[in-house]
């Protein structure tokens, strides 16, 4: 039961040959084989809901079709002869040909299984309810044994999914004697009715999309240095309004410049001033992609578009900043953005054109039933993910502030936005576009911090031409949350749950990112914005947050407010220090809508105003460490840097710009740092090293880079007492962090047990150049290795 192999093809064959046309066998009424008519797959069992129906009578319905389980596997490469006029058969065989770029060979299995898709609608008595919940197939393979990880992006999975435009099409299947195409590459000629298709989107979207930060917005179009494209005169000119004051409706483009970032068409000092004149911006002078993108709007009857390369005067640097500075208002209030995700800015829209080839990514369809058309797709997010496009820094936050997006990848077009995700063949994709950057944004109202760890993760290990771009390029994502809730970022991390954004680990291992000093721009170790790829300086080192912490029923304000306790002060542009966290009544207002777990730091006290509340700090953290029967400090401070040697003074207010160094009192400890080649790894060129206290015995384990590892222990001149400082309370060693064989019952509790008796700490080095330490490593210690908990072990920290 389940698909049928067929035979091995020419080694050789690839997309180029793939047959669309194949003539059907000499019996037209016998579209399947055998084992593929077992599948009893009709049109009914592609739809499972009506919109507004509860999922469970989804799932009667189900029952009342009886689907066959498409759980079994085939190899494919057999039974040719047997079954070589199946349609189903030849549609998913030539299918993971063009999708995979890979013949398939003796050991290729195919898989099949039924899975269902739905878009959340809303929740009606405590029950779930859903729009338009469909099922398909979804078809994986193997890779063939030859294929090496550099082919890491080939895709492995397709979806077989009900064609709602089989109406449109005619079939001769009964009484004709000419050749019927069994398998078809779609959608053909769709160059003619692309603007139809665009404008019936964009209509039915149009209600649904309102402009964001509109004061704000009208503020950057007011201002002389911004200006737009009009595509009919071809000249830069300011963004004109209409009669009731609000801006007319404009463009924006997002693509990739390209190997070579210069071609000769920018704007910049020497041309700005004529190409404020009528028609003195030649179309035929410009990328391709730009080419295609005007060509686009003014097809759509839309009269002005952003593009970067053309409103940025390029080489002012002024000019950048004024504009990147903008970026979530430039992309946030386009009518909608076209991402240009083919390839470079010489590739075009590959879409648009009525020559447009067919790829690995069109769609293949086929009639498996007198009344049964059906197609396999990939999914959009999996077409986009494999592009160039997808990989550049700047694109992550074009695509996610932008309200709507068309998306030209894989030779395809994809309509996005926060409310939808549909492709060219008129496919609804609503569970692979919960894994959209779009989609994201419908979390930030009640969970912030799961939106802005999920944007971190999706955006760090991008490329930037401009290294120093890393924050610029993320200004946008910033913006937004600290406008939603009421709180500054200081070099990446939110202020508002610092804490837990401190706990950041790389996936691979990374390099201090060097500070551009013509541009005064310095990034603290701390924050993932301070480290790049090793010897790819314009590559970002790629991050993750620790899952057990994110996870569903994880309390994250309880953690801030229970399990931390560090007062944290930051140096401003004059060198005086800040409460990094000044809770005030706006931030409250704007987070009542914010889920209870998901909220950060509560008010408190201000250290500078109010009167010191017992176990309460400025943060609301209610200590369980610090009290009045131990003086620890916590605001006053001693240590002086090179720039301030005569003082520490801490300032009542605000003071941007601030400087990349933090001032804290907490917990040091010296420790031992052992490699354990037993220990599993954290990734590439990273090592887990396990810590050990004075007396050598096992108390904890932290991640930390290869080669930095290997400079310290092998340095004849330099042992392995490494520092350590207690940032925030640590509930259990996560499976990787401690194997069962390093457990030494430090305290009398098994592994399992553990609760709370942890620190999260982070591997620190002075560097006494600069007079600060930075950060080396994280990981978590026994909180026993530390004790006692006393003014002994209390010091103040200026972490870089």
């Amino acid at each position: 039961m389940g698909f049928l192999s067929l035979k091995k093809k020419n080694s050789g064959s690839m997309l180029s040959n793939l047959r669309t046309d194949i003539s059907l066998s000499r019996s037209p009424h016998r579209l399947l084989c055998t084992d593929c008519e077992k599948l009893n797959i009709s049109r009914e069992k592609f739809h499972a809901l009506q919109a507004g129906q509860s999922p469970a009578l989804a799932s009667v319905a189900h029952k009342v079709v009886s689907p066959i389980p498409l759980n079994s596997c085939h190899r494919l490469n057999k039974r040719l002869k047997r079954n070589g006029s199946c349609r189903l058969c030849k549609l998913v065989y030539e299918s993971i040909i063009a999708a995979s770029r890979q013949p398939v060979d003796e050991n290729t299995e195919c898989f099949l299984a039924w899975v269902m898709d739905g878009r959340h609608s809303e929740v009606v008595d405590r029950r779930d309810r859903y729009d338009t919940l469909s099922r398909r197939i979804r078809i994986t393979w193997n890779k063939p044994q030859s294929e090496t990880s550099s082919n890491a992006k080939e895709p492995t999975e397709l979806f077989l999914l009900y064609d709602p435009n089989q109406d449109l099409f005619s079939y001769q299947v009964e009484n004709s004697s000419l050749p019927i195409n069994e398998t078809l590459a779609i959608p053909r000629d769709y160059s003619k009715e692309i603007y139809t298709r665009i404008r019936r989107w964009i209509w039915e979207t149009d209600r649904d999309h309102e402009s964001t930060h509109l004061k704000a917005f009208h503020d950057v179009v007011s201002e002389t240095w911004f200006c737009v494209l009009d595509v009919r005169e071809m000249k830069l000119t300011h963004l004109p309004k209409k009669d009731n004051g609000e801006p007319e409706p404009y463009v924006a483009l997002s693509y990739v410049w390209g190997m070579h970032d210069s071609t000769g068409h920018e704007t910049n000092a020497s041309n700005i001033m004529g190409r404020i004149r009528k028609f003195n911006i030649k179309l035929l002078d410009l990328p391709l992609t730009i080419q295609d993108a005007i060509q686009l709007v003014r097809g759509l009857g839309v009269r002005y578009i952003w593009i970067d390369s053309l409103c940025i005067s390029q080489g002012s640097l002024l000019s950048w900043r004024l504009n990147a500075e903008s970026m979530h208002l430039i992309f946030g209030n386009a009518y909608f953005t076209i991402c240009a995700a083919d390839g470079d800015s010489k590739t075009g829209l590959r879409a648009i054109k009525a020559d447009n080839p067919k790829t690995r990514d069109t769609p293949l369809r086929a009639k498996i039933k007198p009344d049964l058309d059906v197609i396999t797709s990939r999914s959009p997010e999996s077409i986009i993910e494999a592009s160039k496009w997808i990989e550049r820094g700047w694109t992550f936050q074009e695509h996610l502030l932008s309200p709507r997006c068309l998306v030209f990848a894989g030779g395809r077009l994809f309509f996005q936005c926060r409310t939808s995700n549909c492709d060219d063949a008129g496919i609804q994709w609503f569970s692979d576009w919960s894994q959209s950057p779009l989609r994201t944004l419908a979390d930030l109202k009640e969970r912030p911090m799961w939106f802005y760890t999920t944007c971190v993760e999706l955006y760090t290990g991008r490329n930037l031409t401009r290294p120093e771009d890393i924050l610029r390029a993320f200004n946008g994502v910033s913006r937004l949350i600290e406008d939603h809730m009421h709180v500054p970022f200081f070099f990446g991390l939110p202020s508002s749950h610092f804490d837990f954004a401190l706990l950041w680990r790389p996936k691979s291992g990374k390099e201090r990112r060097p500070a551009k000093v013509d541009e005064d721009a310095e990034f603290p170790s701390r924050s993932w914005s301070g480290w790049q790829q090793p010897k790819q300086p314009q590559v970002g080192t790629s991050i993750r947050y620790p899952p057990d912490m994110l996870k569903a029923g994880v309390d994250l304000h309880t953690w801030l407010v229970k399990h931390t306790w560090i007062v944290w002060y930051i140096r401003d542009k004059k060198g005086n220090l800040e409460p990094l966290w000044q809770g005030d009544k706006a931030y409250i207002e704007r987070t009542r809508d914010v889920d209870e777990r998901w909220k950060g730091y509560m008010g408190g006290w201000n250290p500078h105003i109010d009167e010191p509340k017992n176990d309460v700090s400025a943060y609301g953290q209610r200590d369980h460490y610090i009290s009045n029967k131990i003086e620890l400090h916590r605001t006053e401070f001693k240590h002086t840097l090179p720039t301030n040697a005569f003082g520490v003074r801490i300032s009542r207010k605000r003071n941007a710009p601030y400087q990349p160094l933090l001032q804290f009192w907490t917990w040091k400890r010296e420790f031992y740092i052992y490699r354990n080649n037993a220990n599993p790894k954290p990734g590439h060129d990273l090592v887990r090293l396990d810590i050990l206290d004075k007396n050598r015995d096992w108390c904890g384990t932290v991640v930390t880079d290869k080669q930095w590892t290997d400079e310290r222990l092998n340095d004849p001149l330099r042992d392995s007492f490494c520092e350590f400082i207690a940032l925030s309370d640590a509930k259990k060693f996560a499976p990787n962090e401690c194997i069962d064989d390093s457990w030494n019952r430090y305290i009398p509790k098994n592994l399992e047990d553990l609760d709370w008796d942890l620190f999260n700490v982070m591997l620190i080095e002075y560097k006494p150049d600069r007079f600060v330490w930075d950060r080396k490593g994280l990981g978590k210690v026994l909180r026993a290795a530390f004790e006692p908990l006393d003014e002994s072990r209390w010091a103040e920290i200026a972490l870089g």
